[in-house]
């Protein structure tokens, strides 16, 4: 029997300015709130962040957890020095506990290889909003294969080894949304057409894995959460039956998710749970400040058995702290 234990996190949305509410998320009652900004997206919470950081680098120190993944929206816009200030969240230098000389940090790069990211539509805003933005690619190409659209990170512990194989369904351009104004902003949608065809790209790659390198489990993680339940239409993944297909097609019992700043666990079929994120360090109270520790175990023999434990991480005055009551368990 082995265990994999991890930390999923989604939706920092860090910015140069933080503590900004925007007005698509507090609404005309946040008019007089000191953080209000009427156009630009909301951005990341300081206290937040130096919290998530805190129990991340305790976490890793206890060596309590194998590997790390952020699902997306890492920055709020696609703009170099939102991105950069991103970038210094994620991979600051450790200097001083979970501090570096910018504020709280990751300092992920000291565990490159146990820690992964994926771009969501806010890291891909360009100008107005715009999708499509590759600036992201550049910025985090430690962490993100540049211009790939599916990447993977096997994680391995006495000779069994996990995948979490992570695809980008970002919009690449505006009329590739619904026609309502403005979902370009939210959407993502599966592309499979000839000349963009990432569910085929999907499919392959984890094929690929699990002949090249005899995975025993398999997670897909993309920041776009397939059939979210009761999802408003301009916050949707078009297209998404075609992923649910491919996952019961692939035998793919797991997806992480995050975009809906909300920590929610929910089936989208017999076999295959989605796990989704809350926002770790986005600033409105309204959001489900939360991120979860996921614990994965391998038992039995030719024939696998999977259980998998999801404890929500919430935020509190003190800081961030596992909800043990409100822990979810599927097996597979």
């Amino acid at each position: 029997m082995i265990l994999f234990r991890f930390i999923h996190a989604s939706d920092l949305h860090f910015a140069v300015v933080p503590n900004k509410l925007s007005y698509l998320d507090g609404g005309l009652s946040q008019f007089h709130n000191n953080g209000w900004n009427f156009i630009c997206p909301s951005s990341h919470d300081e206290d937040l962040a130096e919290a998530f950081a805190r129990f991340y680098h305790e976490s890793y120190v206890a060596d309590e957890i194998d590997f790390a993944i952020i699902t997306g929206d890492v920055a709020t816009t696609g703009h170099q020095e939102d991105l950069e200030k991103a970038h210094s969240f994620i991979d600051g230098a450790w200097e001083d506990r979970w501090f570096s000389r910018g504020g709280a940090s990751l300092s992920a790069s000291t565990h490159l290889n146990s820690f992964a990211l994926l771009p969501g539509n806010h890291d891909r805003y360009g100008d107005r909003g715009k999708p499509g933005n590759a600036l992201f690619d550049k910025v985090f190409s430690d962490y993100w294969n540049d211009g790939k659209r599916v990447t993977s990170r096997i994680i391995s512990k006495a000779g069994v080894s996990m995948a979490v194989v992570m695809a980008d369904f970002t919009l690449v351009r505006k009329r590739d949304a619904s026609w309502k104004p403005f979902s370009y902003l939210g959407q993502g949608k599966v592309y499979d057409d000839k000349l963009d065809n990432r569910l085929e790209e999907l499919k392959r790659y984890t094929s690929e894995l699990r002949k090249r390198f005899s995975i025993d489990f398999i997670v897909w993680a993309t920041h776009f959460p397939p059939q979210y339940p009761r999802i408003p239409n301009k916050l949707r993944l078009l297209n998404e039956e075609k992923l649910v297909a491919l996952a019961e097609e692939m035998d793919v019992n797991l997806i992480l998710a995050g975009h809906m700043h909300k920590h929610k666990a929910y089936p989208i079929s017999e076999k295959c749970v989605v796990l989704c994120s809350g926002t770790a360090t986005g600033f409105n109270k309204t959001y489900d400040n939360a991120f979860a520790v996921v614990e994965v175990t391998v038992s039995g023999g030719a024939k696998r058995k999977i259980d998998v434990v999801s404890t929500p991480i919430v935020y509190q005055e003190s800081g961030y702290s596992p909800q043990a009551r409100a822990a979810e368990s599927f097996q597979f």
